[in-house]
Protein backbone atom coordinates (compact mmCIF):
# COMPACT_ATOMS: atom_id res chain seq x y z
CA UNK A 1 0.00 0.00 0.00
CA UNK A 2 2.28 2.35 0.73
CA UNK A 3 4.49 1.56 -2.53
CA UNK A 4 1.33 2.39 -4.33
CA UNK A 5 0.77 5.72 -2.43
CA UNK A 6 4.65 6.97 -2.98
CA UNK A 7 5.05 5.61 -6.55
CA UNK A 8 1.74 5.88 -8.42
CA UNK A 9 1.21 4.94 -11.76
CA UNK A 10 1.40 6.94 -14.60
CA UNK A 11 0.75 4.60 -17.50
CA UNK A 12 -2.95 5.05 -18.29
CA UNK A 13 -3.12 0.96 -19.14
CA UNK A 14 -1.92 -0.01 -15.69
CA UNK A 15 -4.41 2.85 -13.58
CA UNK A 16 -7.20 1.40 -16.41
CA UNK A 17 -6.71 -2.62 -14.81
CA UNK A 18 -6.61 -1.09 -11.12
CA UNK A 19 -9.38 0.27 -11.22
CA UNK A 20 -10.98 -2.55 -12.92
CA UNK A 21 -9.80 -4.83 -10.10
CA UNK A 22 -11.34 -2.22 -7.47
CA UNK A 23 -14.58 -2.28 -9.18
CA UNK A 24 -14.46 -6.36 -9.60
CA UNK A 25 -14.18 -5.97 -5.76
CA UNK A 26 -16.99 -3.57 -4.99
CA UNK A 27 -19.51 -5.73 -7.11
CA UNK A 28 -18.63 -8.44 -5.40
CA UNK A 29 -18.79 -8.25 -1.76
CA UNK A 30 -18.95 -12.27 -0.64
CA UNK A 31 -15.56 -12.04 -2.57
CA UNK A 32 -14.07 -9.14 -0.87
CA UNK A 33 -15.31 -10.40 3.15
CA UNK A 34 -13.25 -13.68 1.87
CA UNK A 35 -10.54 -12.10 0.12
CA UNK A 36 -10.54 -9.85 3.49
CA UNK A 37 -10.79 -12.57 6.01
CA UNK A 38 -7.73 -14.48 4.57
CA UNK A 39 -5.63 -11.85 4.35
CA UNK A 40 -6.02 -11.16 8.24
CA UNK A 41 -4.32 -14.57 8.53
CA UNK A 42 -1.13 -12.93 7.63
CA UNK A 43 1.02 -10.36 9.29
CA UNK A 44 2.90 -7.93 8.16
CA UNK A 45 5.24 -9.84 5.82
CA UNK A 46 7.28 -7.17 4.56
CA UNK A 47 8.51 -6.71 8.20
CA UNK A 48 8.35 -9.66 9.07
CA UNK A 49 10.83 -11.01 5.83
CA UNK A 50 13.12 -7.83 6.78
CA UNK A 51 13.64 -9.41 10.29
CA UNK A 52 14.54 -12.57 8.91
CA UNK A 53 16.78 -11.36 5.90
CA UNK A 54 18.53 -9.53 8.55
CA UNK A 55 19.05 -12.39 10.83
CA UNK A 56 16.86 -10.51 13.88
CA UNK A 57 13.78 -12.78 12.83
CA UNK A 58 12.55 -15.40 15.69
CA UNK A 59 10.45 -18.31 15.43
CA UNK A 60 7.44 -16.55 15.93
CA UNK A 61 8.59 -14.84 12.55
CA UNK A 62 9.14 -17.93 11.24
CA UNK A 63 5.59 -19.22 11.96
CA UNK A 64 4.04 -15.91 10.74
CA UNK A 65 5.82 -16.51 7.20
CA UNK A 66 4.89 -19.99 7.19
CA UNK A 67 0.66 -19.07 7.84
CA UNK A 68 1.47 -16.29 5.32
CA UNK A 69 2.92 -18.89 2.51
CA UNK A 70 -0.36 -21.58 3.52
CA UNK A 71 -3.08 -18.50 3.17
CA UNK A 72 -1.99 -18.80 -0.62
CA UNK A 73 -3.69 -21.71 -2.54
CA UNK A 74 -6.51 -19.81 -0.59
CA UNK A 75 -6.24 -16.44 -1.67
CA UNK A 76 -5.66 -17.88 -5.65
CA UNK A 77 -9.00 -19.75 -5.54
CA UNK A 78 -10.90 -16.54 -4.05
CA UNK A 79 -9.43 -14.12 -6.73
CA UNK A 80 -10.18 -16.77 -9.31
CA UNK A 81 -13.79 -16.97 -8.32
CA UNK A 82 -14.11 -13.38 -7.71
CA UNK A 83 -12.44 -12.70 -11.66
CA UNK A 84 -14.98 -15.75 -12.83
CA UNK A 85 -18.02 -14.05 -11.59
CA UNK A 86 -16.97 -10.53 -13.81
CA UNK A 87 -16.04 -9.75 -17.21
CA UNK A 88 -12.73 -9.25 -15.54
CA UNK A 89 -10.21 -11.81 -14.94
CA UNK A 90 -8.07 -10.70 -11.78
CA UNK A 91 -5.81 -13.55 -11.99
CA UNK A 92 -4.66 -16.22 -15.08
CA UNK A 93 -2.89 -19.79 -13.54
CA UNK A 94 -0.21 -18.62 -15.91
CA UNK A 95 0.53 -15.75 -13.79
CA UNK A 96 0.21 -17.35 -10.27
CA UNK A 97 3.33 -19.06 -9.00
CA UNK A 98 2.77 -23.11 -8.95
CA UNK A 99 1.95 -24.24 -6.08
CA UNK A 100 1.72 -27.62 -4.32
CA UNK A 101 -1.13 -29.54 -4.52
CA UNK A 102 -3.41 -30.57 -1.00
CA UNK A 103 -2.29 -34.38 -1.71
CA UNK A 104 1.63 -32.51 -1.16
CA UNK A 105 0.41 -32.49 2.50
CA UNK A 106 3.58 -33.00 5.31
CA UNK A 107 3.26 -34.89 8.29
CA UNK A 108 1.93 -32.24 10.24
CA UNK A 109 -0.84 -31.61 7.89
CA UNK A 110 0.62 -28.48 6.32
CA UNK A 111 1.85 -27.92 2.70
CA UNK A 112 5.58 -27.78 2.52
CA UNK A 113 7.42 -24.76 1.78
CA UNK A 114 10.16 -24.82 -0.42
CA UNK A 115 13.22 -22.88 -1.31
Amino acid sequence: MRDWLSQPLAAVEPICRRQEAVQTFIGNSTGLDNFRAQLSQVRDLERTIGRLSSGSGNARDLVALRMALEQIPTVKKILKNVGQASSLSLTSSDSLPKLETESERNETGRMPVHF
